[in-house]
């Protein structure tokens, strides 16, 4: 893990996960909330949200399908009525889906889904959320990419170029927020047990423990969190990338 300058504080603090209502974003969402923050976050599926509600009473969900421009814009109008100031924005939403040659017009329809839940939505809401992020002292977008960001595969062309352009924007939003407040943040998590799909057979790092993970490297100033094996296969990629490929199966 690559570590910035000084800690970032990570209770009391105003905090937004997208995508919180299962795997990853669950986990995050319950470590995060457990610290004593002020969580808001979003979901499509309304018995899962319903659920959350019932868990964490605490939390602030919000239904909102980020695959569409109304809602992005729901959930920005939220955080703008919930938050005077925003602390810590995790983009987290994303989704996979199939890539089937013989079926060309279902994938094209799936791929731009997923573009825009993947790409679009994190750029907009960054970027619209970078105003509330400046009243903070101490304030950090936080980025999930995927190792297929790294070594991209041909079982998932579009999602592996979605990661590759979340990377893309992580890097060079860093560097123009570069003397702000504002920290920006790429987590890479390992295969994490989840709703989403990947290889059979691969041993998956249980939601809880990752999610413990990130936020303590969080707290230490990290603005490259490599958990697990990825750690080294970002690294293995840029030398062997044949060797790379066949790691991640």
């Amino acid at each position: 893990m690559e570590w910035g300058g000084t800690a970032l504080k990570l209770s009391g603090r105003n905090i937004v996960v997208t995508g919180g209502t299962s795997g990853i974003g669950r986990a995050l969402v319950d470590e995060l909330a457990d610290r004593g923050n002020a969580l808001l976050t979003c979901g499509r599926d309304r018995d899962r949200l319903a659920e959350l509600s019932a868990d964490r009473p605490d939390v602030t969900v919000v239904d909102a399908d980020l695959a569409t421009p109304e809602g992005v814009t729901r959930l920005v109008s939220t955080i703008r009525e919930r938050f005077e100031r925003l602390d810590v924005l995790v983009n987290n939403a994303g989704v996979s889906t199939g890539f089937d040659l013989d079926d060309l017009a279902g994938t094209a329809e799936r791929s731009a889904h997923l573009i825009a839940t993947n790409v679009t939505a994190l750029v907009r809401l960054s970027i619209e959320c970078i105003p509330l992020l400046h009243r903070s002292d101490d304030a950090a977008i936080v980025n999930v990419t995927s190792i297929v960001a790294h070594v991209p595969k041909g079982r998932a062309p579009v999602y592996s170029a979605s990661k590759a352009a979340v990377r893309a924007f992580t890097v060079a939003l860093r560097s123009a927020l570069d003397g702000s407040s504002i920290a920006v943040v790429d987590v890479l998590p390992p295969l994490v047990e989840s709703r989403m799909p990947g290889p059979v057979g691969m041993q998956r790092m249980d939601a809880a423990r990752f999610a413990g993970i990130v936020v303590t490297a969080m707290g230490r100033d990290a603005r490259d969190i490599r958990v697990g094996r990825n750690r080294w296969i970002a690294l293995l990629s840029r030398v062997s990338p044949r060797l790379a490929d066949r790691l991640i199966g």
